[in-house]
């Protein structure tokens, strides 16, 4: 068993951090932003609030307990603007050092669905990231399983080694997920014609797989955040939606497993980063990049760099807390804010 080094499992839950944002008002304004720009389908009119703004706090949303959500500001800013169906589901103990940890610290992690007050066809999906030490644990399991979608368009593991290449506990987490909660999330989505789906950190990776498996519907993925999680290249999601990642969040950019030659890399939709300068605490979005550009990459490891060195602690140890769902409610806020001032900037799909 490969040893977690602590400042992964300081990492990992760093992404439970959404209560650090308890109180805080914030007023981003509305964007036009979504996946079909020209019509604003997949946006939710909510109290001023960009979409990416409305899902930043979605995933923060989705690390808190059900019974203190109304507690929270962010919360509170879109419960006007959707119905919610909460589905929780458990991760199995896989091994004795997961079944420890989960007696230190288990928590439930969560997938739930909104729909769109004022327009009830337009949804969206949010998954949890890492909800407990077990969950953490697990990030080490990061051999890859090989992927590939069935006559009936379900993703399987592939039968005859074609495919695409998964780490390998993030396709038990989504395994359990549509075995004990699938039919559910997609019961609630009838009748949404317009859905994005969201997620941050390792829920962030989650949520490509679930697009992935329904491309038959109008699906984008627009994430925070989102872990590497592919060995080679990634399934063609039609470039829909975006991968959003902040500046000073290590998470994204470090490249700590590789499978042969190949590295672990990003999902294939287009990458955009939120910057902001050094000591200002004004963010902008950088235009989204080509859909097939892997970024963020720390050019430390471009061949892989190993969570037992010192490079990867280090960044991991300096920089976790921008890693946090409340880090990015900040960012994107400030970010999008912006844009309604300048002008959206065009996705390039190429």
């Amino acid at each position: 068993m490969v040893p977690v080094p602590l400042t992964l499992c300081l990492g990992a839950l760093g992404a439970l951090g959404a209560h650090a944002l308890r109180d805080r008002t914030t007023s981003a304004h509305h964007s036009g932003a979504g996946y079909n720009a020209s019509t604003g389908d997949y946006d939710c009119p909510c109290n001023g609030l960009a979409l990416e703004s409305q899902l930043a706090r979605m995933v923060a949303i989705s690390y808190d307990e059900k019974s203190i959500r109304s507690l929270e500001s962010y919360a509170k800013e879109l419960f006007s603007c959707y119905s919610w169906s909460d589905f929780y589901y458990h991760l199995p103990n896989s091994g004795l050092f997961q079944s420890v940890l989960a007696k230190v610290h288990w928590t439930t992690p969560t997938a739930f669905v909104g729909r769109c007050a004022m327009k009830p066809q337009t949804c969206t999906v949010a998954f949890s990231g890492a909800t407990g030490l077990n969950f953490v644990a697990g990030i080490m399991s990061s051999s890859p399983v090989t992927l590939k979608k069935a006559s009936d368009g379900s993703i399987q593991v592939s039968d005859d080694g074609t495919g695409h290449r998964f780490h390998q506990f993030y396709w038990k987490v989504y395994e359990v997920f549509r075995e004990q909660i699938g039919d559910k999330v997609i019961d609630a989505l009838k009748g949404c014609e317009h859905i994005t789906v969201t997620g941050h950190s390792i829920g962030a990776a989650l949520a490509a797989v679930f697009q992935w498996e329904h491309l038959d519907r109008e699906m984008q993925q627009i994430t925070m955040g989102q872990n590497v999680a592919w060995y080679g290249k990634p399934p063609d999601v039609g470039c829909r939606g975006k991968r959003l990642y902040s500046i000073d969040d290590p998470v994204p950019y470090l490249r700590q497993f590789w499978d042969g030659p190949d590295v672990i890399r990003h999902a294939l939709v287009p990458p955009q980063r939120l910057t902001h300068q050094k000591g200002s605490e004004k963010w902008t979005a950088d235009s989204p990049s080509a859909c097939n550009k892997d970024e963020p990459m720390d050019r430390e490891c471009a061949k892989g760099c190993s969570s037992i060195k010192p490079h990867y602690n280090y960044r991991i140890f300096t920089g976790i807390m921008q890693h946090q769902a409340s880090a990015y409610i900040t960012a994107v806020d400030s970010a999008f804010s912006s844009l309604e001032e300048h002008g959206a900037p065009s996705m390039d799909m190429a």
